[in-house]
């Protein structure tokens, strides 16, 4: 089965505090995940970046197998379909 979100190696950094530093996620179609931790962890930066309401340092996000966002590529959120 292929993955329907994929995840690989995504960094962001704010003014020289990094939120995300290489994270991977892989979801399976029609599967529910939570994404928790602590205030302040990354938990909305991690949404919005697959959302493409923020654009990564590196790495990349794939939907459905098409590349969506990386540090040269950037969907728009409404061409998404998230």
């Amino acid at each position: 089965m292929t993955d329907t979100l994929t995840v690989r190696g995504l960094t962001k950094t704010f003014t020289d505090h990094p939120v995300l530093d290489g994270v991977d996620l892989a979801l399976a179609p029609g599967s529910i995940t939570a994404v928790v931790g602590a205030s302040g962890c990354g938990k909305t930066t991690l949404l919005r970046l697959v959302a493409g309401f923020e654009a990564p340092d590196s790495g990349t996000v794939d939907i459905d197998g098409r590349r969506v966002a990386s540090a040269d590529t950037c969907v728009a959120p409404h061409r998404r379909s998230v």
